[in-house]
C-alpha cells in the first residue's frame, strides 16, 4: 500500500498517538491525513500473565502450604509494535474492506487482503501476541416469488477465519456454515509456542432448501487450529465459555447450568454454585459417581458431584 505521504512528514500524526494515549484493543482511530480512515485494531495489549493452580493443589495434597504457593511460575508477554487495521479503497465492492498491517518503525502500510465489513476480531495468541485472529460470516439476499407471494430469503455465502502472523502473513481458513461472529471466541492454549487455540463458533442458523432458517436451539463448534477439525458439536442456548485446564490439557466448557468436558456432560442448577471455580484440577470416578475439582484464584477448591442412580437419574451436587 506504500507509506502514507500525507503524515510522512508529520511526527505527531494520528498514529503514533494513538498507540501513545490509547493501548485499547480493537479500538477505532480514523486518521484525517491519510487514505485510510478506519483503524480497526492494533498490537499494543497489555502484558499477560498466566500462573499454575494445579502446582499449587498438588502441593496442598502433599501437606505443603503457603511456601509451595510462591514457587508458582508467573510468565509475562510482550506485545509486538505493529497495527492492523481497516481501510476503504477505491475500486472495491461495497461492504468490502482491505484489512492492512501498519509498521511503526517503518510508517508504511502493508495490503493484507480484502475482507466482508462485517470482520469481528477474535483476539491475539502467540507467544508473544503475534498473531491476530479475525472471523466473519457472509449472506446474500434474494427475492423469490411472483406477485404478492413475494418475499426475501437469505442464503449462505462464507464463513472464514483469518489468522495475519506479524503484520505480515495471512491465512484462510474456510467454514461450510454460517456462524453469528459477533458470539464466536478464541480461547488460546497457555504455554504454545505456537500460538495454538480453540475457536468456539456460535451456529443459530442452518441451510434448508438452498436458504437460511434459524435453528430450533443454538449448536456450538469446537475447531483447534492445528487442523481445524470441527469437534465436537453440541447444543447449547446462550453464551458459553471455555477455561484451560493444565492437568488434563483440555478446554472444560462452561454454561450458566452447564459444564461439560470430553464425554461428560452436566446440566443441572448445582452447577451455578461453581461460579468462580474456573480451573479443572482433578477428576475421580468410582462406579456410577463422577467427581471434579475445581480451583478459584485463591486456591480454594470446590468438586462437582454426579451420581447416576436408578430412580432419579444423575443427581448433581457441589461440594
Amino acid at each position: 500500500m506504500g507509506v502514507c505521504k500525507a503524515a510522512k512528514d508529520r511526527k505527531d500524526f494520528c498514529i503514533r498517538q494513538s498507540l501513545g494515549k490509547d493501548p485499547g484493543l480493537f479500538r477505532p482511530h480514523p486518521c484525517p491525513l491519510c487514505s485510510i480512515p478506519l483503524f480497526f485494531m492494533h498490537f499494543h495489549p497489555p502484558p499477560r500473565f498466566h500462573t499454575s493452580h494445579v502446582n499449587t493443589y498438588k502441593a496442598l495434597q502433599r501437606g505443603k502450604k503457603g511456601e509451595e504457593r510462591a514457587k508458582n511460575a508467573v510468565r509475562k508477554k510482550r506485545p509486538p509494535p505493529c497495527m492492523l487495521l481497516a481501510a476503504r479503497l477505491d475500486g472495491l465492492a461495497d461492504g468490502s474492506i482491505a484489512l492492512a498491517s501498519y509498521q511503526v518503525s517503518r510508517d508504511w502500510f502493508r495490503k493484507l487482503t480484502v475482507v466482508p465489513e462485517n470482520i469481528v476480531p477474535l483476539g491475539y495468541v502467540g507467544e508473544g501476541m503475534e498473531k491476530a485472529v479475525f472471523i466473519f460470516s457472509d449472506a446474500g439476499e434474494k427475492e423469490i416469488g411472483e406477485d404478492r407471494g413475494k418475499k426475501t430469503v437469505r442464503y449462505f455465502m462464507e464463513t472464514a477465519l483469518i489468522t495475519v502472523d506479524k503484520g505480515m502473513s495471512c491465512t484462510y481458513r474456510n467454514f461450510g456454515f454460517p456462524v453469528t461472529a459477533g458470539d464466536c471466541f478464541i480461547k488460546e492454549i497457555p504455554g504454545s509456542k505456537d500460538g495454538d487455540f480453540g475457536i468456539f463458533l456460535a451456529c443459530d442458523e442452518e441451510e434448508e432448501d438452498g436458504w437460511l432458517v434459524p435453528r430450533k436451539g443454538r449448536a456450538w463448534v469446537l475447531a483447534r487450529s492445528w487442523d481445524m477439525y470441527c469437534s465436537p458439536i453440541f447444543r447449547y442456548n446462550g453464551a458459553i465459555r471455555a477455561d484451560w485446564s493444565p492437568a488434563y490439557k483440555d478446554f472444560v466448557i462452561r454454561g450458566k447450568d452447564m459444564v461439560r468436558f470430553k464425554v461428560f456432560v452436566a446440566t443441572n442448577p448445582a452447577v451455578m454454585n461453581l461460579e468462580g471455580y474456573d480451573t479443572l484440577i482433578d477428576i475421580t470416578r468410582e462406579n456410577d459417581v463422577f467427581k471434579l475439582t475445581f480451583s478459584n484464584g485463591d486456591y480454594e477448591f470446590k468438586t462437582l458431584v454426579s451420581r447416576s442412580t436408578r430412580d432419579r437419574g444423575y443427581v448433581v451436587t457441589v461440594e
